[in-house]
């Protein structure tokens, strides 16, 4: 499986397996899940600590496999949260993405990183 080839939903199927073979669906109200996805973002954020950018950039590489791992923890948390809780991720994704091209609009924010509050 890869990202070509993988629809949404499968990722959630497969999110949803996992968690009910192991009868974790008791544990997962919405509290629980964005908890647990600040932590696994916290845990990527982690391998690039104290590091300067461009530090940063070398350990994508160096440690790939482990940038890897932690990024997946926090998508699965992700997905699981919208599977559980019936988000269609990709049309809220692209409503979002709408939203962000209405307050940042390119003729005001090309190569600059100016919250659109500043704007």
């Amino acid at each position: 499986m890869n990202d070509r080839e993988a629809t949404v939903q499968q990722l959630k199927d497969i999110a949803v397996a996992f968690i009910s073979e192991r009868d974790w669906d008791q544990y997962h109200p919405a509290k629980n899940l964005a908890t647990n996805l600040v932590v696994e973002a916290v845990e990527l954020l982690e391998k690039f600590t104290w590091l300067t950018a461009q530090e940063s950039e070398e350990k994508v590489e160096s440690d790939r496999l482990g940038v890897e791992q932690e990024a997946a923890d926090v998508f699965f948390s992700l997905i699981a949260f919208c599977a559980r809780y019936k988000i269609d991720l990709a049309h809220a994704f692209e409503e979002k993405m709408k939203l962000n091209a209405q307050k940042y609009p390119i003729v005001k924010v090309y190569g600059k990183n100016t919250k659109y509050t500043q704007l």
